[in-house]
């Protein structure tokens, strides 16, 4: 657990760890939490999803270790438009 005095010094402290970390290897990303919307448990995605009321027919729920990943779907575009 990190025990920080206020919201404001963990914001900065993280913020900080973050930058070193990438600045340390540029492609440090996991992509559990680049490419979702949402990442948590079970009862946080349902929430989440609930939150989201009619736009969640357009999202994704994956899980990885107990980890519930909220992910936009990337459907077909076709606008109708042609050349």
């Amino acid at each position: 657990m990190i025990q920080v005095g206020s919201i404001e010094e963990f914001t900065k402290s993280h913020l900080t760890w973050m930058e070193e970390a990438l600045l340390k290897n540029p492609s440090l990303r996991e992509e559990k939490w680049t490419r979702s919307l949402a990442v948590g448990d079970q009862r946080f995605a349902e929430h989440y999803l609930d939150a989201l009321g009619f736009k969640v027919r357009y999202r994704d729920v994956q899980i990885d270790d107990d980890c519930y990943m909220v992910r936009a779907q990337n459907p077909a575009y076709n606008g109708g438009f042609s050349l």
